[in-house]
């Protein structure tokens, strides 16, 4: 369960995403689980919690090419971070256009 200090401190709308993705660390990514995701920042399941404060994070796409942007990690709670996207305003517009896809999927 998320502690409402959490909660409070999110910005726009989060769909769930339940999915696989990758942080990125040195280089090399690694294996993470997205479990949402806004425009503004995603929460990640990872067991490698020796993250960097800014890193990449690779979020699934419907076209099948990962989409990169630069996060910083603002909290961590077990298994647990959440993120917020620190990137150029264009990978924030095209983050913004993937949980746009994601919530037009889930009303489908």
């Amino acid at each position: 369960m998320e502690s409402s200090q959490h909660a409070d401190r999110r910005q726009g709308l989060r769909v769930r995403a339940e999915t696989a993705a990758r942080l990125v660390r040195h280089g090399h990514p690694r294996a993470c689980r997205l479990v949402d995701l806004s425009a503004t920042g995603a929460r990640l399941r990872t067991e490698h919690m020796d993250l960097p404060i800014v890193h990449p994070v690779e979020l699934p796409t419907e076209h099948g090419e990962p989409l990169r942007v630069s996060a910083r990690v603002v909290w961590r709670l077990g298994a647990d971070c959440g993120v917020k996207f620190c990137g150029s305003d264009a990978e924030r517009l095209d983050v913004a256009e993937l949980v746009d896809a994601m919530l037009r999927r889930a009303r489908a």
